[in-house]
């Protein structure tokens, strides 16, 4: 199977895009992050949600044995990614949280039972289908669409 390079490079910068985005808009639900180290925090935030984006991908693609399979998106691939992001944000809230690594405040939503944040779960549950559906659709309107090259 051989992958795209053009496909898995879209992915992982549309998803550390998306990633930092959601990031820094949910730094005021956190306690503990002096507001100096926001950015840094959600660029390391984000490069390690892209990573997770990354794996949910090759996942689904070994699955398919299809790289390409965003363009071609099965119900069965919609809920894998979805059931495998919302696996990961839950297990990595509560290690995350046992490892004191951050803190919530009064205003995060948490799930009940779990006790761990909504918007952290929800994060990885949505963003990695949105950004390889985003990622396949912009490859194929380059792939059809290719940049004109200049002539002297």
């Amino acid at each position: 199977m051989q992958f795209s390079t053009r496909l898995w490079l879209t992915i992982a910068s549309m998803a550390w895009a998306l990633n930092f985005a959601w990031e820094y808009l949910q730094t005021p639900l956190f306690l503990g992050l002096p507001p100096t180290h926001h950015v840094a925090w959600c660029g390391a935030a984000a490069l390690a949600d892209t990573l997770v984006t990354l794996l949910l991908y090759f996942i689904v693609a070994q699955r398919r044995h299809d790289p390409r399979w965003p363009r071609n998106l099965h119900v069965a691939d919609f809920v894998l990614l979805v059931l495998l992001g919302t696996l990961f944000g839950v297990v990595s809230e509560i290690v995350f949280l046992r490892l004191h690594l951050w803190r919530y405040g009064p205003a995060m939503p948490r799930l009940p039972l779990l006790h761990v944040g909504l918007l952290p779960v929800l994060q990885l549950s949505v963003l990695p289908l949105v950004t390889v559906v985003l990622a396949a659709a912009f490859c194929e309107k380059r792939r059809s669409n290719p940049k004109p090259v200049m002539s002297l």
